[in-house]
């Protein structure tokens, strides 16, 4: 089954970014656009956004975790995240964002039910990262 999307015509930038409409499809969502006459040259743009992403995740009531370990294992941070980075995988369990530090630490992001299971999933993470011998980062990144 196909994910539903939701077209979110969006205007404007930083404090002036305001979404204007949300519809179920692309073509309702243009047909809004050129109802209108708009400001500048640039116009809105239509943004698309999936519907209930994560949503198994968030029934069971899985919390966002933010888990740095090391190659070897040890973990040097679980908390809660303050930040919402985007869910990422399927399966609502590991996000998108996942780095190795300059230190060769593991940073990452994942939906579980307590800090406990967070820990088990990062170190699955991990393992498999070692495993393929990820490269250090070439550029400095915010740990």
């Amino acid at each position: 089954m196909a994910d539903k999307i939701a077209y979110i015509v969006t205007h404007g930038e930083y404090s002036n970014y305001e979404i204007h409409a949300v519809f179920s499809t692309w073509e309702l969502a243009e047909a809004y656009i050129k109802t209108f006459k708009w400001d500048d040259d640039e116009g809105p743009e239509i943004e698309e956004w999936p519907i209930d992403k994560n949503s198994e995740g968030l029934k069971a009531g899985y919390a966002a975790f933010e888990v740095r370990i090391s190659p070897g294992g040890d973990v040097s941070k679980c908390e809660v995240s303050e930040v919402d980075r985007g869910f990422g995988e399927p399966d609502g369990r590991i996000w998108n964002d996942s780095f190795k530090d300059f230190d060769g630490n593991y940073t990452f992001l994942i939906m579980a039910r307590d800090a406990e299971h967070a820990i088990k999933i990062a170190n699955e993470r991990r393992a498999k990262l070692v495993a393929i011998s990820l490269p250090k980062p070439t550029s400095q990144q915010e740990a």
